[in-house]
């Protein structure tokens, strides 16, 4: 590359290259569109024409122009400081700007930040009111499964009673008949 870097330096200034060297250069894409591009400015170069200056154009010497010459360019020049005045108003409104959308950014990154935070306490208290309802529903249940071992134990317990009394007056009844009555197998 430091050899086609000198050829290509040694081409523009105007050096004549041997036909092995311009194949050097042509060979890289790099250097090859280079040298197309000098080619076409030169050609622009050689076709340069001076164009006299319009008469409008010309330097005026204040001291001889006439009035209208010297007002004219007061006016431009008022001009040309007004706008450089209103650019440096314009500067000033854009950096008051800037500096607006960079506070608003702020606060945009600071109210997020705070979001994030309440997101992560609500899951917290959520998790920690649904861990709450799921104790307090397994309590009841509980309770509930309770009150209804309660109750059946007690039906049976009535049940069983129910039935021993109607045992006793069937055995009493049993024993209050004759002999005779009882079927015999």
């Amino acid at each position: 590359m430091a050899k086609l870097d000198q050829l290509f330096e040694a081409w523009l200034d105007g050096k004549t290259l041997s036909e092995q060297e311009l194949e050097l250069l042509q060979q890289d894409n790099e250097y090859r569109q280079l040298m197309a591009e000098a080619r076409g400015w030169q050609e622009k170069a050689n076709q340069y024409q001076d164009v006299p200056t319009p008469r409008w154009l010309k330097h005026v010497n204040p001291l001889t122009a006439s009035w209208l010459q010297v007002a004219s360019y007061l006016l431009v020049g008022l001009g040309i400081v007004g706008l450089w005045l209103q650019n440096v108003d314009l500067n000033k409104q854009l950096q008051q700007q800037n500096q607006l959308i960079a506070t608003q950014q702020q606060v945009m990154k600071d109210v997020v930040a705070e979001l994030k935070q309440r997101s992560v306490t609500d899951k917290q208290a959520l998790s920690s009111i649904a861990t709450q309802v799921v104790a307090q529903t397994r309590k009841e249940r509980g309770l509930e499964i309770n009150n209804l071992v309660d109750f059946m134990q007690a039906q049976r317990a009535q049940d069983q009673a129910l039935l021993r009394l109607q045992l006793n007056e069937l055995e009493a009844q049993v024993d209050n008949t004759p002999v005779e009555r009882l079927a015999k197998y």
